[in-house]
């Protein structure tokens, strides 16, 4: 490829990152929703990758402002609605197991994640809770935002990987509860974390293609 189409397909990108953050901006603005924006501080990352990962994050902010605005047409309450979240599995086209919803009680902390640790899912309950931007949640791998010790580290991967090997429906993760902390913010807020349950979320061909976690997170002074 000649260098003119290079920078021609860059430009392209930025041109589209600046449209679809920008109508994301709005549409939390409109929402008053708990959760903070400022797509500027992914952007140098966002214009050394790849297409195919500059379209997946695109794809991804997408499908939130879909989400909001369609909850705002059907009535629904973004925070603590379990129909919200039904809503991003229809989405993403993914099926949850028939005991899943039973499972989540109301002010749970839901993340779901994808096979590589992105997060393709959170609640508003968790973006209110963390100093990360959106932004930066929907482009950073779960390991590089957040900071464990290295044991529970090891127990959050290996019950991660028994989503996407072994389980049938929900579980308790054997994981103990433990601090936590954001790694590439300023505030460097800390928590401690109790994991409730870990789940895998299933695509059209019974095969699973993500994974739900539910957990109590309390932020320390």
């Amino acid at each position: 490829m000649r260098n003119a189409e290079i920078l021609s397909n860059k430009s392209d990108g930025i041109e589209k990152f600046v449209k679809i953050t920008t109508r994301f901006q709005e549409v939390i603005e409109q929402m008053s929703l708990p959760i903070k924006s400022n797509p500027s501080l992914i952007l140098s990352e966002f214009a050394k990758a790849d297409s195919a990962r500059q379209e997946t994050f695109l794809n991804k902010i997408s499908l939130y402002t879909e989400l909001i605005e369609l909850a705002a047409v059907e009535n629904i309450n973004i925070l603590r609605d379990k129909r919200f979240l039904w809503q991003s599995f229809r989405k993403l086209n993914v099926v949850p197991s028939s005991d899943l919803f039973e499972k989540i009680a109301p002010g749970d902390y839901i993340e779901v994640y994808d096979p590589n640790g992105i997060q393709i899912f959170a609640n508003f309950e968790f973006c209110a809770l963390t100093s990360y931007t959106f932004e930066e949640i929907a482009w950073f791998p779960w390991e590089e935002l957040f900071g464990r010790d290295s044991k529970h580290t090891e127990a959050i991967m290996n019950e991660f990987a028994r989503c996407f090997t072994e389980a049938k429906g929900p579980f308790k993760p054997n994981i103990e509860d433990h601090l936590c902390w954001e790694i590439m913010s300023e505030d460097k807020k800390r928590a401690t974390a109790s994991m409730k349950m870990f789940a895998p979320i299933f695509g059209l061909d019974k095969k699973p293609k993500a994974m739900l976690a539910t957990s109590n997170i309390q932020l320390l002074i």
